[in-house]
């Protein structure tokens, strides 16, 4: 559907009753709707062609294709219908035209066809000087027939033409504000532009004797003429098709022809070739084969008749792909045959295959040894002797130590056989040629004795404490090794592991044999076993052996029970001391450890020994801290102290001299007035520290306490506190709450009601005043504002304004502010008048000490006397289903609507109805809060059209075919519907007619093509074609044939119904044709060959075609007629 835009309030008067007069004048001065100072305007052209030309006299319009002519910016000025006749003809007086049945008159009595005196056959006629019967313009009768969705059809009365072309052209101006410069003038026409958009089917070579076309222009309304071969040029539509044409070349041509009667000079050209002829194929190496051969690979090489893809059997199986050459591998022995087929590259098949048979031998003979002498693998013999046989008569190779094969006989004699690793093969060749494999001997000659060398020993000879022992060994050759440990045999191989338990010398004696028996010379490895560990003691340590020393010089003896040398260290470190005594000097304060280790000359090692002591000089840190310090209302004190090393405690306590002490020190009881606390340390090492002391004070006497007050507002207070003592502090509770900490002067506000403050006075010793002194008073409630009237609140329509306001104390005064305006003093009540608008109003009350309330009271009310204005926008959803939004330029505006010229009703927006088929109308109102109706309102007009449809144009190939493409064409019903098209069980797709499909698979296809309207509603039936494709040939079985002495007859069967016919000739071709009898079975019986030679070898191939045209060609048989 074609939504009218831009001229609601225009429709809403036609409903409500203007004459269509005043439609017109509207649509044609449309000057008077810009004041002059902002028109603007641009050449306006629009081309309009028939969806129709019936019997070359009605030229039938779409009335959609019209829409412009209720643009309220566009003036049409000229309209002129114009195009092409059949014929020329000068009699422009046999010419007359009737619109929609009512004559068209010229209203300047001109004639109503003029001729193109340079081309005859073209005309033109200026349609907008035309009156029907005298009475309305063709610009009025086009706008009833827009607005009513009328049908606009053109009828010709001549008796000699008919009309081929037919376009009607409107020029005038389009109107618009100058806020842009003008357009540029419009470029003189052009002449068209015309493209070929496809073909079907395409390639420059093609096996289809059909062919389909689409091409398109680069403008709109412009006639096609296409031309084939050396045909003449006629006009056309696209999609253009042609069927069975002959095979060649071929040449397609158009070009396109537009309103202005201006030709493509350069025509789109499409070329082709048809080829359905098939090509044959040659064996181009088989002269030069053998018929026999040991090879089990092959290569063929092949060419055909034209360019083409090959297919090849072997030995009956089943026909793949290939190429030339073609080479086969791994061929079992035995007889082989070979059918080499091309079809073209347009898809043509060879009818007679090119084929070849041979035989592969490949057995070759089976030689063996049957004896050796001398017969062991190892041997001292330098003769050795081989005989050896074959499994048939043939000749015999032999090869000694991997040297070429030469000829040989058995048996053969080896002299001089030098020492080391033989081999010997013999093999066997047949009269073929075919080589047998080797049989194969192989020996070792040895006459060198092994050698032992030893390669590592665990531990080295010599003095050891291992109780293990461990020799590594090489020997020369493959040998048996033998070893002997402190006399006794152990078994071993290349290296020896034994245990030793007790202390002395231990020997291993060790010697090989090889396997020829030569023994080589002993090797012997000898240890000393020592066990036993060391043992240490210390001896005289000085100065000390205590813990803590004051010396930095130490001396430690050390006494060992055997030789060993020593390991020494300080604090971990090796001191590099290796012998007794152990001695360090100038050593720093610190803690020390001494530790010394030994090993004897075996490696044993004795256990450690270790001593630690302390080097300390320095007197110990004393730190002394009390409870109290300073000033104290307190008779107790505790003294805390500490040392930062291990050490004893003296006090001297208020100079009553150092006794020994411990801390913490309590003390108790003491009088008011000063004391002092000394305290000493003194550490292991007699060394004593200073001394440290802590001092305070004891006062136990309270203060007095005074209290006065000044009130600052409603609830705020500021409170004086004074003491007997001077430095005192205060702590103060109100409305008796616990006392916390307080000023001398301080600053309080009060919740509305009674309050109680009490203040006391804390001296420097922290004694307080008992009792206190206190002050009693009354804080006020804040003043409040009170709205007791208001004549207009919210929304309203009147002007005026009365506030009545109030406060809860008696004496307050008021501030008052209007729209925002700076506030003044005022008194309840106030008045005022006020224009259309938003308007606040906001008083506040100030109590005697000039304090506001902080929560004014506000009035807000709006003036609105103005109506609201409504829009409407339409949206189509299916082709009788509508939905209307509408809004207003007011919030909160409620609407009616009404139906086909119906009463308002209540309405929302997204109001969605549906309606029969035919024009509708609807009109909606807006209503504002303040119940102004808005009495223009909006309008629109919508029409309610068929269901969408869809139809089934052409299809390129119906029912069954031999090809896997297809083109199907298809349309709907709806002007500017889009389509989906599904394939078989694919997915369903959007798609444009026509619609094409290559490499479909052999078997029944399904094409469903469903329409969707503008709107989105599909057509849910849809349009479908069903077709099959089938591309294979059918298969040969049982082909048989019996001869007379001048015929053959052949019998066989198809997989599948087929024709019958015979390729034949003299052996080994088949070059003759024997007529397609045309009857579809799958029996073939009684085929004959008749004419022939007596005792003559021919070959008889079967062949046929299926339903779809699939030409299948079977094995070839030969055969010879009798005598």
């Amino acid at each position: 559907m074609k939504t009218l835009q831009g001229n609601h309030n225009l429709f809403s008067r036609l409903q409500h009753g203007l004459k269509i007069l005043m439609l017109t004048f509207t649509l044609i001065s449309l000057a008077s709707c810009l004041d002059d100072k902002e028109k603007c305007s641009e050449d306006f052209t629009k081309t309009i062609v028939p969806i129709k030309i019936k019997g070359g006299k009605q030229l039938i319009f779409d009335i959609d294709d019209f829409g412009f002519v209720l643009d309220r910016n566009t003036v049409i000025e000229d309209i002129t219908l114009e195009g092409e006749l059949e014929d020329h003809n000068d009699n422009v007086e046999d010419f007359s035209f009737d619109i929609n049945g009512i004559k068209a008159v010229r209203r300047d009595g001109g004639k109503h066809i003029e001729l193109d005196r340079r081309h005859g056959c073209r005309y033109r006629t200026p349609v907008h000087k035309f009156f029907l019967n005298g009475g309305d313009s063709f610009h009025v009768f086009m706008l009833k027939l827009k607005l009513n969705k009328g049908q606009l059809v053109l009828n010709m009365h001549s008796k000699k033409n008919k009309i081929i072309s037919a376009s009607l052209v409107f020029k005038g101006k389009k109107y618009k504000k100058c806020d842009t410069p003008p357009p540029p003038p419009p470029p003189p026409p052009v002449a068209p532009n015309t493209v070929i958009d496809s073909a079907n089917p395409t390639g420059e070579t093609v096996a289809s004797i059909n062919m389909n076309f689409t091409f398109s222009s680069d403008q709109s309304g412009v006639t096609f003429w296409c031309k084939l071969d050396n045909g003449s040029p006629s006009t056309c539509v696209s999609p253009v098709s042609y069927s069975g044409l002959a095979n060649g070349s071929h040449n397609f041509s158009v070009y396109a022809v537009n309103s202005s009667g201006l030709a493509d000079p350069t025509p789109a050209v499409y070329s082709w070739t048809i080829d359905t002829v098939p090509p044959s194929v040659t064996i181009d190496n088989g002269p030069n084969l053998p018929l026999i051969t040991n090879s089990t690979s092959v290569t063929f090489v092949f060419s055909s008749s034209e360019p083409g893809s090959f297919t090849c059997s072997l030995d009956e199986g089943a026909s793949t792909p290939c190429t030339s050459p073609k080479t086969y591998s791994g061929l079992a022995e035995g007889a082989h045959n070979i059918s080499i087929n091309v079809v073209d590259n347009v898809g043509n098949a060879s009818s007679n295959p090119a084929t070849f048979s041979w035989s592969i031998d490949v057995t070759a003979p089976i030689a063996s040894i049957v004896n050796v002498n001398p017969s062991t693998a190892v041997n001292n013999s330098t003769t050795v002797s081989v005989e050896f046989n074959a499994s048939e008569s043939s000749g015999f190779e032999c090869s000694i130590d991997n040297n070429a094969y030469a000829s040989c006989s058995s048996p053969l004699v080896l002299n001089s056989v030098a020492e080391g690793n033989h081999w010997f093969a013999v093999r066997a060749t047949d009269v073929a040629g075919n080589i047998g494999l080797p049989a194969t001997y192989s020996w070792s000659t040895d006459l060198t004795a092994p050698v032992v060398t030893i390669t590592n020993t665990v531990p080295s000879q010599g003095l050891t404490n291992s109780h293990n022992v461990f020799a590594e060994f090489f020997i020369s050759e493959n040998a048996s090794v033998n070893c002997v440990f402190d006399g006794a045999a152990s078994s071993c191989s290349n290296s020896f592991n034994g245990s030793v338990d007790s202390e002395g010398t231990h020997t291993l004696e060790i010697s090989a044999s090889d396997l020829a028996g030569n023994v080589s010379s002993p090797v012997s490895l000898s240890w000393i076993m020592d066990f036993t560990n060391p043992v240490l003691s210390w001896g005289v340590i000085t100065p000390s052996a205590a813990a803590f020393i004051n010396s930095g010089n130490i001396n430690l003896e050390v006494i060992p029970s055997e030789v060993v040398s020593f390991v020494t260290k300080l604090n971990g470190i090796d001191a590099n001391q290796s012998s007794s005594p152990v001695s360090f000097s100038g050593l720093s304060e610190g803690l020390y450890t001494v530790e010394v280790t030994a090993l004897d000359n075996a490696g044993n090692p004795s256990a450690t020994i270790s001593h630690s002591f302390t080097v300390d000089a320095t007197a110990p840190l004393i730190n002394v801290s009390s409870a109290v310090n300073g000033l104290t209302n307190l008779d107790s004190n505790t003294i805390t102290f500490s040392v930062n090393e291990n050490a004893t405690f003296s006090c001297n306590i208020d100079l009553m001299g150092f006794v020994a002490c411990t801390s913490p020190l309590a003390l108790s009881g003491l009088a008011n007035g000063d004391h002092n606390v000394e305290v000493k340390a003194t550490d292991l090492a007699g060394n004593v520290s200073l001394v440290s002391s802590v001092s305070w004070s004891i006062d136990t006497i309270a203060p007095a306490t005074s209290i006065s007050a000044q009130q600052n507002s409603r609830n705020n207070f500021t409170f004086s506190l004074s003491s007997s003592e001077s430095n005192s502090t205060f702590i103060c509770s109100i409305d008796s709450a616990t006392f916390t900490a307080c000023s001398d002067q301080f600053n309080q506000t009060f919740a509305d009601g009674p309050h109680t403050v009490v203040g006391k006075a804390v001296d420097a010793a922290g004694n307080a005043d008992a009792v206190g002194a206190s002050y009693n008073l009354i804080a006020l409630p804040p003043i409040d504002t009170v709205l007791n009237s208001a004549s207009a609140n919210g929304l309203t329509n009147s002007v005026s304004q009365n506030i009545n306001f109030s406060s809860n104390y008696a004496n307050a005064s008021y501030q008052c502010s209007l729209d925002g305006g700076a506030f003044a003093a005022c008194s309840s009540p106030v008045n005022y008048v006020v224009g259309e608008g938003a308007h606040s109003f906001v008083v506040f009350a100030v109590d005697p000490w000039n304090e506001a309330d902080a929560t004014p009271v506000t009035v807000n009310w709006l003036v609105d006397v103005t109506p609201p204005h409504t829009s409407l926008t339409t949206r189509q959803n299916t082709n009788n289903n509508f939905t209307f939004n509408f809004t207003s330029n007011e919030a909160g505006s409620t609407f009616q609507c009404s139906i086909d010229e119906g009463s308002y009703q209540a309405c929302a927006s997204a109001l969605t109805i549906t309606v029969s088929q035919g024009n509708h109308t609807i009109s909606v109102r807006a209503i504002d809060a303040a119940g102004n109706v808005d009495t223009e309102g909006a309008s629109a007009i919508f029409i309610a059209t068929p269901p969408i449809s869809t139809s089934i144009n052409s299809v390129q190939f119906l029912n069954l075919t031999k090809f896997n493409t297809q083109t199907i064409s298809f349309s709907s019903n709806t002007a500017g519907a889009t389509f989906v098209c599904q394939l078989d069980n694919g997915t369903p797709a959007p798609c444009t007619s026509p619609k094409g499909y290559s490499g479909l698979s052999d078997g029944t296809h399904t094409f469903v093509v469903k329409a969707v309207a503008p709107w989105g509603q599909a057509d849910n039936v849809g349009a479908a074609v069903i077709w099959a494709v089938d591309t294979v040939a059918p298969v040969v079985s049982n082909f048989a044939a019996t001869a007379t002495s001048t015929t053959i007859t052949a019998s066989w069967t198809t997989n599948e119904m087929a024709t019958s016919s015979l390729l034949w000739g003299l052996t080994p071709n088949a070059n003759n044709t024997l007529p397609d009898d045309g009857v579809l079975k799958t029996s073939h019986s009684n085929v004959r060959i008749t004419g022939l030679s007596p005792f003559t070898f021919y070959t008889i191939k079967a062949t046929g075609h299926d339903q779809a045209g699939n030409q299948y060609v079977g094995p070839s048989l030969n055969i010879r007629t009798a005598r």
